[in-house]
């Protein structure tokens, strides 16, 4: 009878944490069909059905983030079909997937089986859902994350598959962004220094060699497929992925805002949960208990403060709520295995903070869709997405710019309008963050850039000591695929075009106010071969 109901209630667990997945997968999949905010939300749609028709980062287009999505998601289009619902498969089963691992990462520290399962619920909630479409900054978050659970695994427990998985993990997360991830492959070393520090550092020297190994085992892969099969250039890999992320990081840093709102007030609650599981953490340094477990407690405090870091440095819309459940976790695996009648009332506490700011967030991220920047955001304005094209079937089209159903619908006329030029003419060059014209036109469109951002992130501006590299690549790449004009989209698309070609090297032709079409001049200077 015993073993019976051992085995219900091993059933019912696995009954409920299929639910969660489901859950995990269905709820980023459900808000990723609502709204778009060009710049990020087709930032991958096009670039990975153009892997599928033979144009590669660095070489086609100019790449600062993202090449993990990209063929990842080149490998999805090729196994379920070019879609919007097939887009929107690959960060629902991240979000999926790193639900998952949280769930698993606190299983293993015995946090009771409710706590975990509420806590995971939040997260999964207010995870990738915001963006709902691929997005840099998620990918290389959950991978590191993930990445720094299996190194923490590896060293509990000394099985090599979570030290290769760890170790595959950080490498697919650098290649999606530089920054977070090495923020958080620096939080992984002072967990490993630490670690190996109680140890005497018994053990470091068959680790670093392991580790080594299987860097250089993975490193090898993708270089064999990035400079052999592909034929990307190194020199043309190290100036976009490396020199130019650098001074993009550089002027970032040099920027930051040091006032109270944006340092303290716009993160409070992170502040206030870091700070309870810094208590906990001198707490049990000074009582000597739980050595393991206050390993873990600075090692997720040290993630939390460093991704705040980050998160204050870009300045971009606030992503990282999901880690103020990682942060609860840890207090309440301390707080459980604490002395004492206060415990119950953090306990309960917690509970009601974390729901308070799960419906928040969810409220102003998810249903308003804030983190694509829309303000007042209008179900009754939203068009189907399949009235531009079949391939964007399900997607419920909206834009943050647009506010009302007229504004919407002569925005769909412009797409049409730029998408029938591109069908119509060759040799064209599209410049527009409206990143899905290669897709519905099922050819290329040969952009030469993910964004059209001219803040020097996605590419070089005149300012930048990198400017003259890339117009060296854009013009190259307007000569190897005989590129006759240049078609731009777009509000302040057109600064593209006259910021690297002088006058004398187009004709502008006005199809209407938002699309401009540069007939080039291949007698000028710039463009003489």
């Amino acid at each position: 009878m015993h073993q019976k109901n051992l085995s219900v209630d091993s059933f019912k667990k696995n009954f409920l944490i299929l639910i969660l997945l489901l859950y995990s997968f269905l709820i980023n999949q459900y808000f990723g069909y609502i709204g778009v905010f060009p710049t990020d939300s087709f930032a991958f749609f096009d670039r990975a059905y153009g892997i599928l028709l033979g144009e590669y980062p660095f070489q086609d287009y100019w790449t600062v983030s993202g090449i993990t999505i990209d063929f990842l998601q080149s490998i999805i289009f090729f196994l379920f079909g070019v879609s919007w619902t097939s887009y929107l498969l690959h960060s629902s089963l991240l979000n999926l997937i790193f639900v998952y691992f949280n769930f698993k990462f606190f299983e293993k520290l015995n946090l009771n089986f409710l706590s975990n399962y509420f806590l995971c619920l939040c997260i999964a909630t207010l995870s990738y859902s915001f963006s709902g479409s691929p997005f840099v900054d998620h990918h290389a978050v959950f991978l590191s994350i993930i990445g720094l659970y299996l190194i923490i695994w590896f060293t509990q427990t000394g099985q090599k598959n979570y030290l290769f998985l760890g170790v595959f993990c950080f490498v697919l997360a650098f290649f999606s962004k530089q920054v977070p991830t090495t923020y958080i492959i620096l939080v992984t070393f002072m967990y490993l220094f630490l670690f190996f520090y109680q140890k005497s550092f018994e053990g470091l020297y068959n680790f670093l060699i392991l580790t080594f190994i299987y860097l250089i085992v993975i490193l090898s892969l993708i270089s064999f497929v990035l400079f052999f099969l592909l034929k990307i250039n190194f020199s043309d890999f190290w100036i976009q992925y490396i020199s130019h992320p650098i001074s993009i990081g550089e002027n970032r840093f040099n920027n930051i805002n040091f006032s109270l709102d944006n340092l303290f007030l716009s993160y409070k609650f992170f502040h206030f949960f870091n700070l309870i599981l810094l208590y906990f953490c001198i707490k049990n340094n000074l009582n000597k208990k739980y050595n393991n477990l206050n390993l873990i407690n600075f090692t997720i405090l040290a993630l939390s403060i460093f991704l705040l870091f980050h998160q204050i440095v870009t300045k971009n819309q606030i992503f990282i709520y999901f880690i103020l459940f990682i942060v609860s976790g840890l207090i309440l695996v301390n707080n459980q295995n604490s002395k004492g009648s206060f415990k119950y009332s953090l306990l309960i506490f917690f509970i009601f903070l974390n729901v308070g700011l799960t419906i928040k967030y969810h409220y102003r991220y998810n249903i308003d869709r804030k983190f694509l920047d829309f303000n007042n955001f209008n179900q009754q304005n939203l068009l189907k997405g399949s009235a531009i094209d079949n391939h964007l079937k399900g997607l419920k089209w909206i834009t943050p710019d647009i506010s009302s159903m007229a504004a919407n619908t002569d925005r769909v006329n412009q797409i049409k309008l730029t998408r029938d030029y591109l069908l119509k003419n060759n040799n064209v060059m599209l410049i527009s963050n409206y990143s899905f014209f290669s897709v519905i036109n099922q050819k290329k469109t040969h952009s030469p850039v993910r964004y059209v951002v001219f803040d020097n992130t996605s590419f070089p501006l005149g300012n930048s000591k990198f400017s003259n590299n890339f117009k060296e690549f854009l013009i190259k790449n307007i000569k190897r695929k005989n590129v006759e004009s240049i078609l731009a989209f777009g509000s302040n698309d057109n600064k593209f075009v006259e910021e690297y070609l002088t006058d004398d090297c187009y004709l502008i032709y006005r199809l209407n106010d938002n699309i401009i079409n540069y007939k080039l001049n291949f007698n000028c200077d710039s463009l003489k071969n």
